[in-house]
């Protein structure tokens, strides 16, 4: 009973140490790309923002072969041959999984240039388009490659060189923004913002570069192949799991190119993507998935359940809140962070902040799969799930549009946050058949129930202070929160196990940033 005990209190302590690290990247990454996507939303305005967002859409779905499915096979086997004491071949799977990244890359960086033109002028029908795309296709490669670089450190349990490197980008990003975008050019545009995005990944990978040399020395230098057999078995596992990465994308960006497609107007692309990046830099925040891979891999059959309930409920305990309260003062955070320009926004935020706590539940189910080298086993699902957000956004979007453009961008996220729902569902069920691993619905209907009674308090305060303003609104917020975490404590959502969390949180904190220094 003890070494079980140990075992647990020992898998919780990694999974802490890797959480905190990545929370603390995941919280540079999106809290800087707020900062970021606020800076040019108020001055490129709806139109130049819609502009903008439906070129990285673009962007996204041409690149999307190069997402994840590479990168999450660099993390499986290069983990995988650490495990068994294995570094040179390692370094094998490193080298030959980076060539491949490389290849895919410069295969579809050429392929978007030859359909940027058409794409812009006849497909979109907005030729101001053309070159914000052009220069999409660099932003795209740097971004998809610092990517690949990041997952080395995930594989090998390093994270916090991602946090120290982020926190550069963002920085540099945001101070290059500031500088351009509003102190020195009078009129900014779309390809402007992307110059400095461009600039400040170039930076990032450089210092990915110089960290993976400095954690693994030599790991660049050419080595011996792998075995036919070796490549063929990366290869069909990075094939399943990029179609899983396709799904994500589509549905993450089918939205913005229907309604690009169908919307004359670029300002309600805009306004959209605003209500969209505001709930996904949440969302963000709250994706522990990659970090926990290596310990799913690592995990006996019997603990892998185990770990995965306890993830989902830290998970959920943090999601649900968050959704509820983005849905029921979605308004106020539009005009706060955004301004009156993009209060339309907040009709679509209603529906896009259920994305938050579905999204979390099928980044941890998508992992589970990964862990046991079984991605092929949701791949029908994954046909599914693209057919019906293709369908549901071409449709309610064109239907909507005949009554209003506002109308046309709920009915994108509502066909988005469906098609989401659809997603979560059937991957708890394949989790369950496929995988043995059982959810226990207590960690879901608790906090669930605890946030619902929060809103309905939001709601009362909300009806006796009248007018919101900044003052009332944090006491708004702060409320809702207190209301939350009494009501998880009163359905007994809450147990002694929280608290050696919390304290081992904290330790784990004191660890590493008072008795150690990160070094660059």
């Amino acid at each position: 009973m003890k070494n079980i005990e140990k075992s647990k209190q020992s898998t919780t302590s990694q999974v802490l140490s890797g959480s905190i690290w990545s929370s603390i990247a995941a919280a540079i990454q999106r809290i800087g790309g707020l900062i970021f996507t606020v800076i040019i939303a108020r001055y490129l305005l709806p139109e130049g923002f819609g502009i903008f967002n439906l070129a990285v859409s673009v962007g996204l779905i041409f690149f999307m072969l190069s997402q994840v499915g590479i990168d999450k096979s660099l993390i499986y086997y290069f983990s995988n041959s650490l495990k068994k004491g294995n570094e040179k071949k390692a370094k094998d799977y490193f080298t030959y999984t980076l060539k491949i990244k490389l290849s895919i890359l410069a295969f579809l960086s050429l392929m978007l240039g030859i359909f940027l033109y058409p794409l812009s002028v006849y497909i979109f029908k907005k030729p101001e388009m053309v070159f914000p795309l052009f220069l999409v296709i660099f932003y795209m490669f740097f971004l998809s490659l610092d990517q690949f670089l990041a997952s080395f450190f995930f594989s090998v349990k390093k994270v916090k060189y991602i946090a120290v490197k982020e926190l550069i980008f963002q920085l540099l990003k945001i101070s290059l923004s500031l500088l351009f975008l509003v102190f020195l050019i009078k009129n900014p545009t779309a390809y402007q913002a992307f110059l400095i995005l461009i600039a400040s990944s170039f930076l990032a990978i450089a210092i990915s570069i110089y960290n993976i040399n400095k954690v693994q020395p030599g790991i660049f230098k050419l080595r011996g192949e792998l075995s036919l057999k070796e490549k063929s078995r990366v290869l069909k596992f990075a094939y399943y799991l990029t179609i899983a990465s396709i799904a994500t994308v589509i549905i993450g960006n089918v939205d913005t190119i229907t309604l690009g497609v169908i919307l004359e107007d670029a300002k309600y692309i805009g306004i959209y993507q605003a209500a969209f990046v505001l709930m996904s830099s949440i969302s963000g925040l709250l994706g522990f998935g990659q970090v926990l891979l290596p310990v799913f891999i690592e995990a006996k059959k019997q603990k892998l359940e185990y770990i995965f309930n306890k993830s989902l409920r830290y998970s959920m305990m943090l999601s649900f809140p968050i959704a509820f309260g983005l849905a029921s003062l979605g308004s106020y955070f539009i005009v706060l962070i955004y301004g009156y320009e993009y209060i339309e926004g907040a009709f679509p935020l209603y529906f896009l902040a259920m994305f938050i706590f579905l999204a979390a539940q099928v980044s941890l189910i998508t992992e589970l799969f990964s862990s046991r080298e079984k991605p092929k086993d949701y791949f029908n699902l994954i046909l599914l799930i693209i057919i019906i957000d293709i369908i549901l956004n071409a449709g309610l979007v064109y239907f909507l549009s005949k009554y209003s453009d506002v109308l046309a961008i709920t009915g994108a996220a509502i066909a988005t946050t469906f098609t989401w729902l659809v997603y979560c569902i059937g991957m708890t069920v394949l989790a369950r058949k496929r995988l043995g691993v059982r959810i226990k619905w207590g960690i879901i209907i608790k906090p669930l129930s605890a946030s619902i009674i929060m809103v309905i308090s939001i709601y009362v305060l909300k009806v006796l202070f009248g007018d919101i303003n900044l003052f009332n609104g944090i006491l708004l917020v702060s409320s809702g929160a207190t209301v939350y975490i009494l009501a998880l404590m009163m359905l007994k959502g809450l147990d002694s196990t929280d608290y050696f969390i919390l304290k081992l949180a904290i330790e784990k904190i004191k660890d590493y940033f008072i008795k150690t220094k990160v070094k660059i």
